[in-house]
Parts: C-alpha cells; structure tokens; sequence
C-alpha cells in the first residue's frame, strides 16, 4: 500500500504502524512531542506538500519555516534472515524538508545567503536532536506504537539549497535511516 511517497511496506502482504510513525515524526517536530531534546511548538510549521511549486514553498514559508516528512521505500533489513517469520525487520530512509524564505536579495547579497545558510544549520541541529533522541518516536499521541527499533532515527546527511528571486527560499532535506518492524501477512 502507497500513500504519495510513503510506501507503508517493501515487503507485499505486510502490515506496518506507518500512520503511526508519520504522526509521532510530524508530533516531535511541530507540537513539542518527546521526552527530552524536544522543539517548541510554532518553531516549524506543516502543511508543505512535497511537490508544492517554488511560489507555494516561498509563500507558506512567509509564516514560518515549513516541514514535510517524506518517507521513502524500505528495503529487507540484513538482520532479518528468516523468510517466513512473523516478524520481520525494514531498514527506511526518512527525508525531512525544511522551507525557510530567502529575500529576493540573496541573488546579490552575501550576508543574505549566509543568514539563510546559517538557520539552515540552526534548524538541521534542532531535527537532529529531535529525533536522533532514544524513545522520542516510540508512540504517536494516541498511543500507538510506531514499531521504530529504539524509538528514533540516525541522521545521515544535510543538503541546503538556496532558491532566489521571486520565489526565494532554502530548502533543506535532512535524511535519516532506521529500521522498522514489519509484520508479513499470514493466510490460514
């Protein structure tokens, strides 16, 4: 089942918490979710459909920087050697955009770019601490279980890119990897 860019399972006829686990990343990162290490609420904003056209990220981003969670296609952990078990381990990928505006200057001006580059940073060192923290996204707010091995991500790798002119922003993806557990379909 696929839901945009969010592949619920790799594995055909298994069952994930994916809802779960989108919540509680989108809980941390927007409504100061977690144990420790959280983030206030209103410092990121949601509503950022990941296809959304220069124009709409310039614009929403105006109030406040913008996130979106995209979770790509897992993959068979290496750990999960048992083919027929009941219990089976995924290995995701976890980008998390950040949209912040840029003024229309930044074209021209070096300590424009180098403000946008460092809230960049700000805001990577914010995530990370976010979500890297352990049990920060075992449970969504409802309760239910995120199935996220240790209850956090490992951050990888940042990329910045500054956009200028009219529709000015930074965007940012921030890419983590954790494992999840998945449950194959059984028959009877």
């Amino acid at each position: 089942m696929s839901t945009g860019t969010f592949t619920v399972s790799s594995v055909a006829g298994s069952y994930t918490q994916g809802e779960a686990l989108v919540g509680a990343i989108r809980e941390v990162l927007e409504e100061a979710a977690g144990t420790l290490r959280t983030i206030p609420v209103g410092t990121f904003l949601g509503d950022l459909p990941e296809d959304a056209s220069p124009e709409r990220k310039a614009h929403a981003s105006v109030v406040g920087p913008r996130v979106e969670i995209v979770i790509r296609a897992g993959e068979r952990a290496e750990e999960t050697t048992v083919v027929n078990s009941d219990c089976e381990l995924e290995d995701i990928q976890v980008d998390i955009v950040v949209v912040r505006p840029c003024h229309i200057d930044a074209e021209t001006i070096d300590a424009v770019r180098d403000l946008a580059q460092g809230l960049s940073l700000d805001d990577t060192a914010k995530i990370r601490q976010a979500l890297q923290y352990p049990g920060n996204l075992t449970l969504d707010s409802s309760g239910t279980p995120t199935l996220l091995v240790s209850g956090y991500l490992r951050w990888q790798r940042r990329v910045a890119r500054v956009v200028t002119g009219q529709s000015g922003h930074v965007t940012t993806v921030n890419t983590f990897l954790g494992k999840i557990f998945t449950r194959p379909a059984t028959t009877a």
